[in-house]
């Protein structure tokens, strides 16, 4: 149900599949309860070597960087913040999964669901210093790191734009406090 399709292996070993052009129903899906998921954003993604890691996605596959958190680079594809987060870590693997919803009353209100079923939250609600999105990441099925977030920065003018080094502490993840409590983001 795509007009292409490429699947590959990132130098740590994670498996990546790109679709392009997916077919779309024109319908959005939300199964029993409307979380407000508008679609998929970005994937943390675990590096064993971030410098080799970084080269890969910038030289072979034209990522651009748009900030870094410590030794964690954010990497766009397009004009949205980043598509790609790598987070050195000494295994590959997947760090988190991030999904856009429509607004903040919808992570608050995910929130709410998640505590009422005991879902163990792992950072937020906050606001990502980098790309100004408020968030909430919370543990899924098999110990998955899902986030959803809202009002991610755009990346217009490629000429203008220069990267930004934040401290690789909780104020370098969150400006409004929350700490992290996934290792591999400290």
């Amino acid at each position: 149900m795509v007009r292409d399709y490429i699947g590959f292996s990132d130098p740590s070993g994670n498996p990546i599949e790109i679709a392009w052009r997916p077919a779309v129903s024109g319908s959005r899906y939300h199964g029993t309860r409307d979380a407000g998921i508008t679609g998929f954003s970005h994937i943390g993604l675990c590096s064993t070597d971030p410098v080799r890691d970084e080269a890969f996605w910038t030289q072979g596959c034209n990522a651009r960087v748009s900030d870094r958190i410590g030794d964690a680079a954010l990497l766009r594809i397009d004009e949205v913040h980043h598509s790609i987060a790598l987070f050195p870590t000494n295994r590959a693997g997947i760090q988190h999964i991030n999904h856009q919803v429509e607004t903040a009353d919808d992570i608050m209100r995910s929130l709410h669901f998640l505590n009422e079923r005991r879902v163990k939250i792992t950072f937020g609600p906050g606001r990502h210093p980098s790309s100004s999105a408020k968030f909430l990441y919370f543990e899924g099925p098999e110990g998955m790191v899902f986030e959803y977030s809202s009002g991610v920065r755009s990346i217009a003018d490629e000429l203008l734009y220069r990267e930004r080094q934040l401290r690789p502490d909780p104020k370098g993840f969150c400006q409004w406090g929350a700490k992290p409590q996934i290792r591999e983001f400290m």
